[in-house]
């Protein structure tokens, strides 16, 4: 799944190939386009993004809910941001599909860059932890607004990519079962701050 760019690319001959996305990566750009059309943006900026993120099922999701950043609060901190970034376009435009802004497009080739250094298909931690790494944008004002660290929530998304993460190959030689993904069953503890409360 690829969100609609305002710009084609020639690619570059020395870029780092392009990886393909995972199901659950091309269900949250499915959301994110949903959510700029629901509102009648024709950017989909960062901010609709993060939203999407959050809307989505799994891990990362209840990694971001136990930061704080719910769907409640995203989406009203959507709509602050959207308008008042500086960083991204106005999302306001004519009639169509959304397009995906320079930012978001920046965030989607980082998480192939890093999916690409992993030697694994673009995850959703791949797109969240490029996404926190962006900064300067419409997701780090909803982060901001809803009182959740970008560094605590990277740090914490390492700690559930060690959990959910890929198997190394040699491990798997020495498993005679297949591997599996294992969910935390409390993504808020691996924040830490949260843990006690």
């Amino acid at each position: 799944m690829a969100l609609p760019t305002a710009q084609h690319r020639v690619p570059d001959p020395g870029a780092t190939p392009r990886r393909q996305v995972s199901a659950e990566v091309a269900r949250v750009l499915d959301i994110a386009a949903g959510e700029a059309a629901e509102r009648g943006h024709h950017w989909i900026g960062t901010a609709h993004l993060l939203r999407a993120l959050v809307r989505a099922d799994g891990p990362e999701a209840g990694l971001l809910a136990a930061a704080g950043v719910t769907d409640r609060g995203s989406d009203t901190a959507l709509t602050l941001a959207v308008w008042s970034a500086v960083g991204e376009p106005d999302p306001s435009g004519p009639p169509g599909p959304p397009i995906a802004n320079g930012a978001v497009r920046e965030v989607l080739a980082a998480a192939h860059v890093r999916a690409a250094g992993l030697d694994h298909d673009v995850s959703v931690s791949d797109l969240l932890t490029a996404l926190l790494r962006h900064g300067g944008d419409q997701a780090a004002d909803m982060l901001a607004t809803l009182g959740a660290d970008a560094d605590r929530l990277l740090d914490a998304l390492a700690g559930l990519d060690a959990l959910t993460g890929p198997v190394p190959a040699e491990v798997v030689a020495r498993r005679p079962s297949p591997v599996r993904r294992i969910a935390p069953r409390d993504p808020g503890t691996l924040l830490g701050w949260r843990s006690a409360s």
